[in-house]
């Protein structure tokens, strides 16, 4: 990835674009005496105001003298921002190959019959293309006018994310003529993955480009060039389809025993105040079913998860719910941006909600991320979070409905991967702020925790939603952002070894796919306290690991079992305690922490937040790889490193949790039953719980 530095990758840190505000520009010419009189009858003023919202945007690129069969398109979506007298525009693009009528090419007979069909439908789509749609047809005088709404693009054609950086809205020009206008992005090309959705976009633009456009006879609708610097591409349209600038749809489900959060009368005293007007606070039109029938715990839950219990960790049983609701589909999210909300009943002291399908992570059992989330009605406000609840203290959700529906969108925020505004603008009375933290703004503030709760999402959240690229926001897409620390290292004040100490415990020479336990302690070694994380593990998102192999390649050993909605809590730690974490250092999405022999540097960095002030410790181990010498080494290597086993030994196995890794318990149990000399059974050994001795090794049955 172009320009990522070694801390970025040692955080797990990596760049998403984000359009910011620019200005309107102006034109500076102005028809000045003696010429004025000649000068009114050439020129005019041109003041463009496009309307604030989304644009179908589409872009024809330049040919040659010959056209082509099958030519290039780029469809997508353009979003226009007020912000008084500023702007903030941005745009995604997605890339389509078009059939030209064939009517227009000297082609065989066969292909005429073999092609000549085809369309927008469904054999189109089995091929992988994009076709041109038919016109529509007529009804007297007229064609029946196209529908106007945000379009929706499958995620495997997304091309690239512009990002709005100038704006010439005014100018001088010809009298009789169309007004101009141009629009000048940043380009950022998207990086696919081998399999899925979860791409990358480089750290700095790819390229700069500028859209020249003049007016139509078409109100709100936009014609003209693209280029990149003097050389034209091709050509663009842009027209108006919404005031909003995102469409998505939320569907309501609920658990036996469970309530579904209902709408609230408005703080204003008129309306009522729901999901959909929650999102639309960040200009998206948000579609919002509910469905009250009952859903049945599915039966491959049935004496695994007791609903009216804490379901975290044990997020993947969270998905195995959202997997058996009336009507879940995986597939529509190339047409339909689409979440799942679930309400289960858990109890007092679970959190209130999670959202729990984060890619490759405990919860996310069909590499599809931020599908869905769940809420816990039967949860609430425990006295132990430490802040003042008022009238709701030890009360549950369900009872409190104003807070019971600014947690559940909170879960929905994450499933559109927003994350807790600690970590960005500071906590408040915002959707996207943890509820301990609203209720602590509230109280500081002398208001009320549930009834002044503001239902709605701050500034910098409303810019992430309209903003960022589709694929960081459109469920299906890209990983969660996560609920941790994510900044430049400048920004860190990193502890001297002096005052604060990290240190790593774990073996220093490792057999090739061996699962190492590796441990780190947290010690204060000044005379005062000082303010730290409560959990310093990846769990809690504190601790940063990461393995960097004898080739100097990082590689970021992010956790598949975290939680997305964790508190975060801080406190003193007085002079000469600790605290200490532990983790197995064996296998995350980005790969083996130990798949090559050779020296390998173990770094963990933990991060936290105390006031708007980024803090930081860091410690780092050597750990040397053997080189596989017998055939035992060889063997077992083989049958550890493989994905399978490295999701079992991260998952884990045992109460609350299904085996879901069938071939990766073949593997362990082989390695255990052949194998039994090898260090690697050390860690097997615990994991599949059995009565392991060196030399013997008891397979569970």
């Amino acid at each position: 990835m172009k320009n990522r530095n070694e801390f970025d990758q040692r955080i797990g840190r990596f760049p998403v674009p984000t359009a910011d505000i620019i200005p309107r520009l102006f034109d500076d010419l102005q028809p000045t005496a003696p010429d004025l009189d000649l000068k009114a009858k050439l020129f005019k003023r041109c003041s463009i105001k496009p309307l604030q919202g989304c644009y179908r945007l589409t872009f024809f690129p330049k040919s040659g003298l010959r056209p082509t069969l099958f030519a290039t398109t780029y469809k997508g979506t353009m979003r226009f921002e007020e912000k008084g007298s500023e702007i903030i525009v941005s745009a995604d693009l997605y890339k389509f190959k078009t059939i030209f009528p064939l009517k227009y090419y000297r082609i065989s007979q066969k292909y005429k019959q073999r092609w000549g069909h085809l369309t927008i439908g469904e054999e189109a789509q089995s091929i992988g293309f994009g076709f041109r749609q038919p016109e529509a047809p007529t009804v007297g005088p007229a064609k029946l006018p196209p529908v106007k709404t945000i379009p929706i693009y499958p995620r495997n054609r997304y091309y690239s994310y512009l990002q709005g950086v100038s704006a010439q809205l005014s100018s001088i020009g010809f009298v009789g003529r169309p007004c101009n206008f141009s629009l000048t992005f940043d380009e950022f090309f998207y990086v696919h993955p081998a399999s899925g959705f979860d791409g990358s976009f480089p750290a700095v633009a790819d390229r700069t480009i500028r859209m020249q456009l003049k007016e139509t006879d078409k109100a709100d609708y936009f014609e003209g060039k693209l280029y990149s610097g003097d050389s034209e591409l091709g050509s663009i349209r842009l027209e108006w389809v919404s005031p909003f600038f995102r469409r998505a749809e939320l569907k309501i489900q609920r658990l036996e025993g469970a309530v579904i959060p209902q709408p609230v009368t408005a703080s204003s005293g008129t309306g009522t105040e729901d999901f959909s007007s929650i999102f639309a606070t960040a200009g998206w039109h948000l579609s919002v079913t509910r469905d009250d029938t009952a859903v049945a715990l599915p039966a491959s839950l049935a004496g695994v998860q007791d609903p009216d219990t804490c379901w975290n960790p044990n997020f993947d049983n969270m998905h195995d719910l959202m997997d058996s609701l009336p009507g879940y589909d995986p597939g529509i999210l190339d047409s339909r941006w689409k979440a799942y909300l679930v309400a289960i009943p858990a109890a007092l002291g679970c959190s209130r909600g999670w959202m729990f399908d984060s890619i490759n992570s405990g919860g996310d059992v069909n590499s599809i991320g931020r599908e869905g989330a769940v809420t816990h009605s039967h949860d609430g406000y425990p006295s132990g979070d430490g802040v003042e609840y008022g009238i709701a203290e030890n009360e549950l959700q369900k009872d409190h409905p104003r807070a019971f529906l600014r947690s559940a969108a909170h879960e929905v925020g994450h499933t559109f991967n927003q994350i807790h505004q600690s970590f960005e603008s500071g906590s408040d009375n915002s959707i996207m702020t943890v509820t301990p933290a609203v209720a602590s703004v509230l109280d500081g503030a002398g208001e009320t925790f549930p009834d002044d709760i503001d239902l709605a999402f701050n500034a910098t959240v409303q810019r992430h939603l309209i903003h960022l690229p589709d694929p960081a926001v459109r469920p299906g897409a890209m990983q969660f952002f996560g609920n941790s620390i994510s900044v430049p290292e400048s920004d860190v004040n990193f502890f001297d070894t002096d005052d604060l100490e990290l240190v790593i415990k774990l073996k220093t020479r490792v057999k090739l796919g061996e699962p190492v336990n590796a441990s780190w302690t947290l010690t204060n070694r000044s005379d005062a306290s000082i303010p730290t994380p409560d959990q310093i593990d990846t769990y809690g998102h504190a601790a940063h690991i990461s393995v960097t192999n004898p080739a100097g390649a990082i590689r970021y050993m992010k956790s598949v079992v975290t939680a997305a909605c964790s508190s975060h809590p801080v406190s003193a730690l007085k002079a000469g305690a600790s605290r200490k974490a532990e983790a197995t250092l064996f296998w995350s999405q980005n790969g083996f922490a130990f798949d090559s022999p050779g020296r390998h540097r173990v770094e963990v960095i933990l991060l936290w937040d105390v006031d708007g002030l980024i803090l930081g410790a860091r410690g780092g181990i050597d750990v040397w790889v053997d080189y596989p010498i017998t055939t035992d080494d060889n063997a077992v290597a083989a049958l550890l490193l493989n994905e399978e086993v490295g999701k079992l030994v991260a998952m884990g196995v045992g109460v609350g949790r299904r085996n879901r890794y069938p071939i990766g318990l073949q593997r362990a149990a082989e390695v255990l039953e052949k194998h039994p000399e090898h260090p690697a059974c050390d860690v097997l050994g615990k994991l599949l719980k059995g009565s392991y001795k060196k030399g013997k090794a008891k397979r569970n049955k």
